[in-house]
């Protein structure tokens, strides 16, 4: 983060994030805070910028230069500017700057603010994902309209054999899925968590990037009306 000062902060992974107003210079890039909720990008970069929202956290890549976001209206991200910064923007990172609706569309990644995010590993020639989707598919669509359950975010980390039977899968879903092109972001996933055998569900803070669980599987079939969730590992063992 040296070296750049208020407004602009970019990390590691090279994410920007947007904090206060100011104004950076890096890599023959400038980024100036030109109005409220307003990036102005004068040269090219392929390096996401990371907005607050109402409902989360939205990460935009600019295709060039110009002002960003076209509609306006964002607001700085605080919760990427202190402490939780780095962590907060590691798990917007694990899933990339787009995922894909079931219908096919692609939108930018928006996790909630003080959320879970849930990484789902399945595959349809699996029998017990196919026998488990289903029960995780009711569980969202009523823990969604819960206070606790807009907290959630799923997305589908696929272990299908090809695009049709992605898409055939996905199709049963009502999350958004890692883009079935993107192998590699999900082969990594499954190294960092660990995954040996599907199905698999992961819940990660938002906010601190920590795994809750990874029994989410378990949880679900245990507590289906969500109760005890996000269901911490110590509430377990």
């Amino acid at each position: 983060m040296a070296g750049y000062p208020l407004g602009l902060t970019r990390l590691a992974n090279g994410q920007v994030i947007y904090c206060t107003d100011g104004r950076i210079s890096t890599d023959g890039v400038d980024y100036i805070i030109s109005g409220p909720g307003l990036i102005q990008l004068q040269g090219a970069t392929s390096r996401p910028i990371v907005y607050a929202e109402p409902g989360g956290y939205q990460s935009y890549t600019p295709a060039g230069p110009g002002v960003y976001p076209p509609s306006g209206g964002y607001s700085p991200a605080p919760g990427y500017c202190s402490g939780s910064m780095a962590s907060s923007a590691a798990v917007l990172s694990l899933v990339g700057p787009s995922v894909v609706e079931p219908s096919g569309a692609t939108r930018s990644v928006v996790l909630p603010a003080d959320g879970i995010l849930g990484i789902y590993f399945s595959a349809h020639w699996c029998p017990p994902c196919r026998a488990f989707t289903p029960q995780l598919a009711e569980f969202y669509r009523k823990f969604k309209r819960t206070a606790a359950g807009r907290r959630l975010e799923i997305v589908f980390a696929s272990s299908d054999r090809d695009q049709a039977q992605f898409n055939e899968y996905h199709a049963q879903m009502p999350w958004p899925a890692l883009p079935y092109s993107d192998r590699a972001r999900k082969e990594a996933l499954s190294r960092r968590f660990a995954v040996t055998g599907i199905p698999t569900l992961v819940l990660v803070s938002s906010d601190t990037g920590e795994v809750i669980t990874d029994e989410g599987w378990h949880r679900v079939m245990e507590d289906p009306e969500g109760q005890r969730f996000p269901w911490p590992k110590y509430r377990y063992h």
